[in-house]
């Protein structure tokens, strides 16, 4: 488990070691902030550098603290120090910046910062070449790996129980033990299948019937709202869905379930004990159906 005060090291890019430290904790997720230090030798914990937070200024960054939510443990590559327990100030810092799972890259910041200051011209000609590769590839038709049939994936939606609506959990609960019954690939196809049918949903037109007055022009488009919402048009079952796949008009407005997107994780889990860790091979992040939004 990882607690307030852990403090870990992670190698970076050149070689050198920079460290992390960990300010609060809730249920599995972490506050973690990144430290200034950058050194050729493990720091240790008396370095008055870690118990600071680097500051990122970086490209788009106005100064914001490197500090973030992350769900689960840290990987392999992050060598446990030891504890400094956080200060009263640092118990109580607010944060809504949140990062999922912890990466192997986390605590970069310092070393990017660095790079900023001391090699700005190649760190900004990497970053667009990044940028310009990452594009040719979202420009790419994404394809669905092997998916659960939409016989089963559909009766494991019809388990979620609306009477119990207010309570997220309790709806999914129905659907989350049944899945977790099934194999591992199983639970890692219903989660294919998922992905596949809100990607099919991420269109302009679908978009522009979400908003309240069907005008993107005029209304701020939520990334995360628009996902939330095409999963309410999943959660209504096959009819509805195919349905709205059809004809946007139908899309819901002002409705959100974002709870669906966790049934998978959470089958797997209750099944295995450990975090599902897959990746589909369609992403139902909002303006991925590059098709779907044309120019």
């Amino acid at each position: 488990m990882v607690n307030p005060g852990d403090v870990f090291a992670v190698q970076l890019p050149d070689g050198r070691f920079g460290a992390v430290r960990v300010l609060q904790t809730i249920g599995r997720s972490s506050l973690v902030c990144t430290s200034p230090y950058l050194g050729r030798e493990r720091p240790d914990l008396s370095e008055p550098q870690i118990r600071k937070t680097v500051v990122k200024t970086r490209f788009f960054f106005k100064s914001e603290p490197a500090r973030r939510w992350l769900d689960g443990q840290p990987p392999p590559n992050f060598e446990f120090l030891g504890n400094l327990p956080p200060a009263k100030a640092e118990t109580k810092l607010e944060c809504n910046v949140y990062g999922g799972k912890w990466g192997e890259s986390e605590g970069h910041d310092a070393f990017l910062e660095w790079r900023w200051l001391h090699d700005r011209a190649a760190f900004e000609a990497e970053v667009r070449q990044q940028e310009a590769a990452f594009e040719r590839r979202r420009q790419q038709p994404q394809k669905p790996k092997k998916m659960m049939s939409e016989e089963d994936f559909w009766s494991i939606i019809a388990l979620l129980d609306w009477k119990q609506q207010g309570n997220d959990k309790k709806v999914l609960a129905p659907a989350v033990k049944a899945l977790a019954t099934k194999s591992k690939v199983a639970i890692c196809q219903f989660e294919e299948r998922l992905a596949f049918l809100l990607y099919q949903l991420d269109t302009k037109a679908h978009a522009r019937h979400s908003t309240a007055s069907g005008d993107l022009d005029s209304n701020y488009l939520s990334a995360d709202g628009f996902l939330y919402a095409r999963c309410v048009v999943v959660v209504n079952g096959k009819k509805f869905y195919e349905s709205v796949l059809k004809n946007p008009r139908k899309m819901p407005k002002e409705m959100e379930f974002e709870s669906l997107l966790s049934l998978a994780r959470s089958a797997y889990e209750k099944k295995t004990g450990e975090e599902l860790d897959y990746s589909t091979g369609c992403s139902y992040e909002s303006f991925s159906n590059v098709a779907g939004w044309g120019e």
